[in-house]
């Protein structure tokens, strides 16, 4: 069994990559990826980081309750 993500910053890389996956022109070369991961990470609202933090509970209740579930099969 696999127990749930806490780790917020994967949905944070999820959302900057499609961010720039989405822009008109792939990047050329490493300087301009850059250029596109700064533009990214700058283009995210603070609202974004907010929704994050505040899904920590429920991530970790997640974990809690796998981890129950994991320990009453176990017994069974």
């Amino acid at each position: 069994a696999q127990l749930p993500d806490l780790n917020p910053i994967e949905n944070l890389w999820a959302e900057m990559k499609m961010i720039i996956r989405h822009r008109s022109l792939p990047p050329s070369s490493i300087s301009v990826l850059m250029e596109y991961v700064k533009d990214a990470w700058d283009d995210l609202p603070p609202e974004y980081y907010r929704k994050l933090i505040d899904s920590m509970p429920q991530r970790v209740n997640a974990v809690i309750f796998a981890m129950d579930i994991e320990l009453i099969i176990k017994f069974l």
